[in-house]
């Protein structure tokens, strides 16, 4: 049954949302901050709706743009928010559409690293992965309040019907897909520090389970970004583990403070320093050696949200094999390697740093 869906927003994953809808048969409305962005938004879904609409020979609706200014669109089934990773912007943008959002209006936010119920009573976060259609892969997050917790099953057929796969989450397991990253992220973080070639540190932690560079990734999504939602997961956790994830605030700080991160400019972690001594060279042993502790730390991560039951296996599997496209499965790196061996070197770096990301996971050891 088609929809009639207002998107607030007008960046990548705002028009990614919007035309994937409209493939769906649902009425989309796209609701931008400025003219300029209103324009530009205009033009772009019109020339994908096109080509879209004449694949689907001629039987999908034609996407509205409009902006905060105009709020000439009909009253939402939907509202899906898609803004950057600011609590005050999802806000405002809400605030501005107050009047259209009816008693029976499903409130929904594409956030990455903002707990829903924080942006607007009763919301629920839908978190898309870039490109759409190619990951096929929603992360749905609800809070704790009975209205939110009432709308899920909604949401969930919603999901069902785009065919997507998801994953229904909480406030502790909010964001796994992106949480598991931030270890390696730090550690690929404090090797660029260290002066060694960003290539070769991405070429390092791309492995069997993670298949995409780190560094790669974080060039993908941006850099401001990836600060932004690294910043707003690091404040939901005990300030003593906080601190250990300060190289990787700091480094991307210090990229951001270097211009414009795109990477069509040539800007960004593979592109840019953060060591005087630049290019270090990295041996064969040292590319092994590291490679395989990139690996580790991973698997040790995976293990510990298993272990407090942040996440359940079928869920880390779905992440793995949907978001990373791993080659193959925890289980399959943990025969391979090995629990010991795995349990030993993080203890080893536990034991040398302090860091709380190296304390073995009791699932290694079990």
């Amino acid at each position: 049954m088609s929809k009639a869906i207002v998107i607030l927003g007008s960046g990548k994953m705002a028009r990614n949302i919007g035309l994937f809808l409209v493939r769906h048969g649902h009425r989309v409305t796209m609701v931008c901050s400025r003219g300029e962005h209103r324009d530009t938004s205009a033009r772009f879904m019109g020339k994908n709706f096109k080509r879209l609409n004449e694949l689907a020979e001629g039987f999908l609706h034609a996407p509205l743009v409009t902006s905060y200014q105009e709020t000439n669109f009909p009253a939402p089934d939907i509202v899906i928010e898609a803004t950057h990773e600011d609590l005050e912007v999802k806000r405002r943008c809400f605030g501005a559409i107050e009047s259209r959002i009816g008693p029976n209006t499903l409130v929904v936010s594409s956030t990455s690293s903002i707990l829903p119920d924080r942006i607007h009573p009763g919301c629920i976060g839908m978190h898309f992965f870039y490109p759409l259609d190619l990951i096929g892969f929603v992360e749905i997050i609800a809070g704790p309040s009975a209205m939110a917790q009432s709308t899920v099953g909604q949401l969930v057929s919603f999901a069902a019907s785009l065919r997507l796969t998801y994953i229904i989450e909480n406030e502790s397991s909010a964001f796994c897909a992106n949480r598991l990253l931030l270890p390696v992220q730090a550690e690929a973080l404090r090797l660029v520090k260290q002066g060694y070639a960003a290539h070769e540190i991405d070429s390092c932690t791309a492995n069997s389970l993670l298949p995409i560079g780190q560094l790669t990734l974080i060039d993908a999504v941006g850099i401001a970004t990836v600060h932004q939602s690294v910043r707003n997961y690091l404040a939901g956790i005990p300030l003593n583990e906080r601190e250990d994830y300060s190289i990787l605030i700091e480094g991307l700080q210090s990229l951001i403070g270097k211009g414009d991160l795109d990477r069509k400019n040539k800007i960004g972690t593979l592109f840019v320093t953060l060591s005087a001594d630049r290019d270090r060279p990295m041996n064969p042993d040292e590319h092994s050696g590291f490679a395989a502790a990139l690996l580790y730390i991973f698997v040790n991560t995976c293990c510990m949200f298993l272990e407090r039951e942040i996440i359940d296996r079928s869920s880390l599997d779905t992440i793995l094999s949907m978001v990373y496209h791993a080659e193959c499965t925890l289980a399959d790196v943990l025969e391979r390697e090995g629990r010991v061996r795995i349990a030993d070197y993080c203890n080893e770096q536990f034991l040398l740093t302090g860091i709380s990301y190296f304390k073995p996971s009791a699932f290694l050891t079990r």
